[in-house]
């Protein structure tokens, strides 16, 4: 009779922790999705400060480029490529950050961001410098430092914006 007991209580165990794995990864995917939901908010909050970085990102959220109230925006480490031509709808925009990503070029528009301040895109995949900067006098600071862009590109981006701290 010892070993029928045993059995049962065994099989009770069982059916408690299978029970018990399903809740925790029920709790889990509900925390996951409550997660998302909060990282995807940032961009649609009322916050002037928009900080998306570490998402895994490969395209900007669509909802983003709707908002003009944005003053900075941190896209770092994330997986982008490119930025959308549409970014100069972010009319406020003063601090762009998209270091650490895997970006070759911006669009050429970016330079109709009289606004911008900062462009922070170091450690990415940067060839050259793009044309695009070479006349945004306004800007305070241009960190494209850790790309492969040669020095003569270098020397020229800085004759072009004497007032600016550029970092190659």
């Amino acid at each position: 009779m010892s070993k029928k007991i045993i059995g049962i209580i065994v099989v009770l165990i069982g059916a408690f922790l299978v029970g018990y794995n399903m809740n925790t990864q029920r709790h889990k995917n509900s925390q996951t999705k409550q997660s998302t939901e909060s990282n995807t908010s940032k961009s649609v909050s009322s916050d002037s400060s928009v900080d998306l970085s570490n998402q895994q990102l490969t395209a900007l959220p669509t909802t983003l480029l709707s908002r003009n109230d944005i003053t900075s925006l941190n896209l770092s480490n994330n997986q982008l490529t490119t930025l959308p031509a549409e970014i100069t709808k972010l009319t406020s925009l003063k601090i762009l950050n998209v270091e650490n990503n895997r970006i070759t070029s911006f669009p050429a528009e970016i330079n109709q961001m009289t606004n911008l301040s900062e462009i922070l895109a170091n450690n990415n995949r940067m060839k050259s410098i793009p044309p695009a900067f070479q006349s945004m006098t306004w800007l305070r600071v241009l960190d494209i430092s850790g790309n492969d862009i040669s020095s003569s590109d270098a020397s020229q981006l800085k004759t072009n914006l004497p007032n600016t701290i550029v970092k190659i």
